[in-house]
């Protein structure tokens, strides 16, 4: 074996370890939201799209800078959405988080590259798949709106007040 590189005895006897390792860079890049906007952007909701493209620059610029303080003042409902949302409380939300790494394991055992260290590489690159395909499956497995749409609706709220009162309302709201 070349030097340096893991044997198989040695993959074999660390497996655990390593699929903790690949859970936590996955996590690094779902934490990053490297993922997550891109599955907000590839998949986005037409209709917010289309309400969003006509929005005032002034207002964009604003909703950039004062996102964070705006979505606190969003109305509860839609706050307590965005929480619940966010959170593994049902079977589906379990299911959809543990299935990438069942994936991975089973994609290790069936040893489909030759290479250990190239089926290794190989299964991280489809546990990646299959967590991009859980969170895009996670709204019709768990009944749960993605937290882009539930934003997109609080955008919205704060739109609708822009319109009609101006960005005096909205700072007045933040305060």
């Amino acid at each position: 074996s070349m030097a340096g590189l893991p044997t198989k005895s040695w993959m074999r006897e660390n497996w655990f370890c390593m699929m903790i390792v690949c859970s936590c860079l996955m996590l690094r890049v779902q934490s990053y939201g490297f993922i997550v906007e891109y599955v907000r952007e590839w998949s986005g909701n037409m209709q917010n799209m289309a309400i969003f493209a006509r929005m005032e620059k002034e207002f964009e610029d604003y909703w950039k800078k004062h996102r964070a303080s705006l979505l606190l003042a969003a109305p509860k409902d839609l706050q307590e959405e965005r929480n619940r949302s966010e959170k593994l409380n049902t079977f589906g939300d379990w299911l959809l988080y543990l299935a990438p790494f069942v994936v991975m394991v089973a994609f290790l055992d069936q040893k489909f590259v030759a290479s250990e260290l190239l089926n290794f590489l190989a299964s991280i690159g489809v546990g990646m798949v299959a967590t991009l395909l859980s969170m895009l499956l996670k709204p019709y497995v768990t009944g749960k709106r993605r937290v882009a749409d539930i934003e997109n609706d609080m955008k919205a709220y704060f739109y609708g007040i822009y319109q009609t009162r101006g960005l005096d309302a909205l700072e007045a709201m933040r305060q």
